[in-house]
């Protein structure tokens, strides 16, 4: 099933879309929140997007030390990756 994008960013390519993530204590530990970087694409809440999983595909646990970096779901970040508009 393909990506629906919400709102449709400009074909151009003159500029670069970048996306930062949360690192957390780095993308070899557990305690991070790159899902775009580390994590598998499924869909969660209705939307397919990409998240963190354990070796039983239950979602693992996500740490920022910002507030509200480290929430799962980034569809609209998933579409661009996977449309090669943005990188991590």
């Amino acid at each position: 099933m393909p990506w629906a994008c919400s709102t449709p960013f400009p074909k151009t390519q003159l500029f670069k879309l970048l996306g930062v993530e949360a690192g957390g204590d780095g993308l070899d530990s557990k305690r991070h929140a790159a899902t775009l970087s580390g994590g598998t694409k499924v869909f969660f809440h209705g939307v397919k997007t990409y998240v963190l999983q354990d070796k039983h595909g239950q979602i693992s646990d996500t740490h920022s030390v910002s507030a509200g970096l480290d929430y799962p779901p980034l569809p609209r970040a998933g579409c661009l990756k996977d449309a090669n508009r943005a990188s991590s």
